[in-house]
């Protein structure tokens, strides 16, 4: 019987890794594939180690090449031996993080003949197997065309799709194999050819594990200045296809920056500095490199100088249990449960700045179960806390915690409270989803006492998050949450959201955001950088109007 899929596994002298990377293989819940194991002639115990398990287990089919072939020419004599529908590689330093990765991959190629290659999001992890983080591309969104992922991977000069040992794909795509002329790029350039042919899924779940440790190839790859022609090739290859729309001067740009990389191998003393002239005349005006040279300089320092001050890091997880599948499992929730769970449990402490000094009144619009208004009554000791909420799960929880619960819409009903009795009402990420903000602003002012507040929240659409996909790419992609969230029906900025609050006749006193780092280091470069350059990094505002009539 000729089996579904094909798990290849290239080897050269990893020895060490061998054992974990082949049983995370065996192990998996989906049965129906062949493992082919290909050893380059390695001069460490591989090859024992590879036989021993290949006795026990009929499915390995193992074999020994005559000589060192290399790399690429390795993962090609896997493809020749492949039978599968599908093509799964998993490199001999890596493994797979989840038993049920094959069966995931597999699902997501049988429910739609027109996706050509699924990738997933990967663990980082080290030479000891440790995670270190979780590395993720493509959120939100699911499906791409595949031509949409080649014309976003050129333009970031990046790959996002992923390392051989975290895709999956049909082998009726692969046509000539990895292409020779590549050694850093040769799976990037593999991926292009079979998304040409078909549609890109994206599972934003961690199914593999991807290995970093001194002796990786990709380290190899690196330390070899001949790589440094590999994105002209590429770029020779595809930015000219027709599928790719991409603006002249971007063009430009992205092949400014190999051209940049190879000066700054002459300035790392890797190469003469007339080994980098020729290198670079041989793609690019040089003369223009230089004149264009202070400006990009300019641009990388801004650049580096702004993501200095942004707080979000890559999410580590190096507490999470490493050799468990079942609680990496418990970790990887269904994403919209898991945001269904923050909606119900998180608690908005950042507003704490904010706050009047002795609020007796409370009420939160889209209160969700009343997380914040309960720490609130506990850190100011207010009287009297309530909230208005549509979601009937959140109503239920929020009705034993709070004093009173109005499950209404706020736009389409009014509330039974007397105006000018309240001190303080929270209006924290909801505004950005009503149809008319202004009148539900309005109408809250009515509520506050003389002296009462208003602190509302809302992101900031300028946020490079939106704004670079919009300015380079042309794309405006609504996502399942954050600043395109889809139940957005308006946008704003830092004075649009200002106005917002200002135009029920509040006086606004005081506006602070999130997203800037809030070390003195993170302080400093706040104050040198232009407001131009630092709100693109600001993620939210959080604002105080006073009610003063």
């Amino acid at each position: 019987m000729t089996p579904k899929v094909s798990i290849c596994m290239p080897n050269y002298n990893f020895a060490q890794y061998l054992p974990e990377a082949i049983e995370s293989v065996l192990k998996q819940s989906y049965s129906n594939f062949e493992f082919i194991i290909i050893d380059n002639c390695s001069t460490d115990n591989s090859a024992e180690i590879i036989k021993r398990y290949a006795e026990s287990e009929s499915r390995i089919q193992f074999s020994v090449n005559e000589y060192n072939v290399g790399l690429v020419n390795n993962l090609n004599l896997c493809l020749k031996k492949a039978q599968g529908d599908y093509i799964k590689f998993l490199f001999s330093d890596d493994m797979l993080a989840s038993d049920k990765a094959v069966e995931k991959m597999v699902s997501v190629l049988d429910s739609d003949q027109e996706i050509a290659l699924v990738a997933t999001s990967r663990y980082l992890i080290d030479d000891r197997s440790a995670i270190k983080k979780v590395l993720s591309q493509y959120q939100g969104k699911t499906e791409y065309a595949g031509t949409e992922i080649i014309q976003d991977c050129l333009i970031e000069q990046k790959n996002k799709i992923g390392e051989p040992s975290v895709v999956m794909f049909r082998r009726k795509h692969i046509g000539r194999g990895f292409d020779g002329r590549y050694r850093q790029a040769v799976d990037l350039e593999m991926w292009f050819r079979i998304l040409e042919q078909g549609k890109f899924s994206y599972l934003n779940e961690p199914l593999c594990s991807f290995r970093e440790h001194p002796r990786q190839q990709t380290l190899v790859n690196i330390s070899d200045v001949s790589v440094i022609e590999e994105p002209f090739l590429l770029l020779q290859d595809y930015a000219d296809k027709p599928y790719v729309k991409i603006p002249r001067r971007t063009k430009e740009f992205m092949l400014y920056l190999p051209v940049y990389a190879i000066w700054k191998l002459y300035k790392k003393k890797r190469i003469s500095k007339q080994d980098a002239i020729t290198k670079i005349k041989k793609h690019y005006n040089y003369y223009k490199f230089i004149l264009c040279l202070p400006f990009f300089k300019v641009y990388k320092f801004i650049k580096r100088s702004a993501e200095s001050i942004s707080t979000e890091p890559h999410k580590r997880i190096s507490s999470l249990p490493q050799h468990k599948d079942s609680e990496r499992e418990a970790y990887l929730q269904n994403d919209a449960l898991r945001m269904k769970n923050q909606y119900y449990e998180y608690t908005r402490k950042e507003i704490a700045p904010l706050l009047p000094d002795n609020p007796s009144k409370v009420l939160e619009i889209g209160c969700g179960a009343g997380n914040t208004l309960v720490w609130l009554k506990n850190l100011k000791h207010c009287t009297w806390i309530a909230g208005v909420e549509i979601s009937p799960e959140a109503v239920e929880v929020a009705r034993e915690r709070l004093d009173a619960v109005y499950p209404v819409n706020i736009e389409q009903n009014s509330i039974p409270i007397q105006e000018s009795t309240l001190d303080l009402i929270l209006c924290l990420d909801v505004l950005e989803h009503m149809i008319d903000p202004w009148e539900v602003v309005r109408r809250l002012h009515k509520l506050l006492k003389p002296g009462g507040a208003l602190i509302v929240s809302i992101p900031n659409v300028r946020n490079k998050e939106v704004l670079f996909p919009l300015l380079f790419k042309g794309t405006w992609e609504y996502t399942d949450a954050g600043f395109l969230d889809k139940t957005h029906l308006r946008f704003f900025v830092r004075d649009t959201a200002i106005q917002l609050v200002e135009s029920s006749g509040l006086k606004v006193d005081r506006t602070i955001s999130t997203g800037l780092g809030r070390s003195r280091k993170s302080q400093i470069m706040n104050a040198l950088l232009p407001s131009l350059i630092t709100t693109l990094f600001e993620k939210q505002y959080l604002i105080r109007g006073v009610r003063v009539d």
